[in-house]
């Protein structure tokens, strides 16, 4: 089986050391394959050869409207509701009475950063498919709707 191997300029791997250093990511391996795919090359800058595709700064006057009343949608949604978090820090009262009423299943991995399905993959996956055997539906034989049994 043939490996291909990716070699990293020194900025990118910088970028790299800085997405781990915050704790974004908290896997250098899994910084590795994702920071790279994260940047756009643009050799005319020499200056700043590498920078972020995404200008998140730039959506900053955007975030509170993102998330206003999101809370209150995941919960008032209809089904299984799982909420995954690598902190229970920003966890707003509206989201610790809905968990303590039992409205929702929640999974906090304090080891993982923001990126936790790659700190912690395999955790994340297990949690997932749990998470969907448990709420799979599919297999249910429910009785005809009354207005579906023939009248006799």
């Amino acid at each position: 089986m043939a490996v291909s191997c990716i070699v990293l300029s020194s900025d990118v791997m910088f970028l790299i050391q800085h997405s781990t250093r915050s704790r974004t990511i908290r896997s250098t391996i899994s910084a590795r394959i994702s920071v790279p795919s994260l940047l756009r090359h643009e050799p005319t800058n020499a200056a700043q050869p590498w920078t972020w595709r995404t200008d998140l700064a730039a959506t900053q006057p955007y975030w509170e409207g993102w998330f206003a009343g999101l809370s209150r949608k995941f919960l008032d949604a209809k089904g299984g509701k799982l909420l995954v978090l690598a902190g229970t820090d920003r966890l707003d009262k509206e989201l610790m009475i809905g968990q303590m009423q039992g409205k929702y299943q929640l999974q906090v991995f304090p080891e993982a950063g923001h990126f936790i399905h790659e700190d912690q993959a395999e955790k994340t996956a297990m949690i997932v498919a749990d998470f969907y055997r448990r709420n799979d539906r599919s297999a249910l034989i429910l009785p005809p709707k009354v207005g579906a049994i023939p009248k006799t």
